[in-house]
């Protein structure tokens, strides 16, 4: 998350800490005004449960991308860690499907 700070010249936390530990100076710079970013996965599960309480409508979700600087796992020079983090969050639909039934049968049970 190191690119949540990034400055007006492009250089953020990461590599500000490069050029400092090899002796390279580094432009002061301030940060980047009303720079929007996203991250992805947290972005799907808090959409489905604002859709759902009716909170959020499609079109204004969509709206919402528009000016997104930058994506915590997409990159389109790199996409495989995106790939990676999709295919792991798909890996645990199943999983929690399960643990929300066992719990959904635990509180019918302890109703009854």
């Amino acid at each position: 998350m190191f690119r949540l700070f990034v400055g007006t010249n492009g250089i953020d936390v990461a590599r500000a800490l490069y050029l400092d530990l090899t002796g390279q100076q580094v432009e002061m710079a301030g940060a980047q005004e009303g720079r929007k970013w996203l991250v992805e996965n947290h972005d799907i599960i808090s959409s489905l449960r604002y859709l759902r309480d009716g909170r959020l409508i499609l079109p204004s979700w969509l709206q919402s991308f528009r000016g997104v600087n930058e994506g915590a796992w997409f990159a389109p020079d790199d996409p495989l860690p995106y790939a990676v983090k999709c295919l792991r969050f798909l890996a645990r639909g199943p999983q929690k499907l399960s643990q929300a039934l066992a719990r959904r049968a635990r509180g019918r049970s302890l109703g009854a």
